[in-house]
């Protein structure tokens, strides 16, 4: 990669930096790194990121920044683009950054970015906004294969930003793990409980879930053979998934904390688990910045680009010939998750259980 760039930027005159963060969860956690990268570079400057609201949860457990503001797009009659952006630049403008890191790729981060008088705007030439950036750093084919970590940091190691360790990590604060034991106690957990986290929905659509059915299998067993309590994580939006797999399991009701629990909330559970078996998602990548052992569940996205970062992690993909196709619902039948069994997912289990001392 190479970065054209209307003048030099000089480190130590850089006080104020705006940090544009990306708006899905995973991608939030796989962008950590970059946020350690940017401290590294810039250690006397305040760092604020601005992020939608879903993934505010995600930059409050990050100690590599100062700040957050949430980027609300106003409704109302009128719904141009400046209409329904016009309080967060008025925001923008009135903080008075020296600089803009747009790790999201969108042309309205950089239009914004342009409008709040920033005067150093850094990101990939993506969406055709090249003209807007100051500092735009070249796409590649070959940036586009590597992990999303390497992604985000690539653009930062082509300034002469780097990360000396590219692994993501998520903070929880004492607080946070009480609360955490407090809520899984009131359902009746124990301190010396095995505790297998389950997470059967995937925000971003159907094709990325492995089958409520084959979930509760797994549990089942997992509460035969080792005792387990089984916890349910997930959205809203994942409640369908999360009760198809409560119904379907015949051991001991499970921990039911899909649609109960914040995003806020989440990593202090997560960093109780012994285990957690996920599908290809944001949760995933939280529970793995958490260095809790993880086995991810792949269809129709692609491993070599959104994994759990790190060695500790099980992966189980079977490629067929439509895979990785991306796409949000299978139009077929579903051919890549059905060739993953409940005996592959339960020698994973077993494999990592061994390694949990159980």
């Amino acid at each position: 990669m190479n970065v054209e760039a209307k003048f030099s930027i000089k480190t130590e005159k850089v006080k104020n930096i705006l940090v544009r963060g990306t708006n899905w969860v995973g991608d939030a956690v796989m962008s950590l790194p970059a946020l350690v990268a940017i401290r590294k570079a810039f250690p006397d400057a305040r760092i604020t990121v601005l992020a939608k609201p879903w993934v505010r949860g995600v930059y409050a457990h990050c100690p590599d920044i100062d700040g957050i503001m949430t980027f609300k797009q106003q409704s109302g009659k009128q719904s141009g683009f400046l209409s329904t952006r016009y309080h967060v630049i008025r925001q923008l403008r009135d903080q008075r950054f020296d600089m803009a890191i747009l790790l999201q790729n969108a042309f309205e981060a950089a239009l914004i970015a342009f409008l709040a008088g920033i005067p150093c705007r850094v990101g990939y030439n993506t969406d055709g906004r090249s003209w807007l950036l100051t500092h735009k750093v070249m796409m590649s084919e070959e940036i586009r294969k590597v992990h999303q970590v390497y992604y985000y940091l690539g653009m930062l190691e082509s300034l002469g930003w780097k990360a000396e360790d590219p692994a993501p990590r998520l903070i929880v604060p004492p607080q946070e793990k009480e609360n955490a034991v407090k809520y899984l106690t009131a359902k009746g957990y124990r301190e010396s409980d095995f505790l297998l986290g389950f997470n059967p929905g995937a925000f971003f659509g159907s094709a990325k879930r492995w089958f409520p059915a084959h979930y509760a299998a797994v549990a089942d067993r997992a509460a035969k053979q080792y005792g387990a309590k089984c916890i349910i994580f997930g959205s809203t939006q994942d409640l369908p998934a999360a009760r198809e797999m409560a119904s379907r399991m015949q051991s001991a009701p499970p921990i039911m904390a899909a649609g109960e629990t914040s995003l806020e909330e989440l990593p202090g559970m997560l960093s109780m688990c012994s285990l957690l078996i996920t599908n290809d998602s944001g949760l995933m990548h939280m529970a793995a910045a958490l260095e809790a052992p993880v086995v991810a569940i792949f269809g129709s996205t692609d491993p070599r680009t959104t994994s759990p970062y790190g060695k500790e992690h099980t992966i189980i993909y079977r490629q067929v010939p439509c895979s990785p196709c991306l796409l949000r619902e299978c139009p077929t039948d579903h051919k890549c998750m059905k060739a993953i069994t409940v005996d592959d997912v339960w020698q994973a289990v077993v494999e990592k259980a061994g390694v949990s001392g159980q």
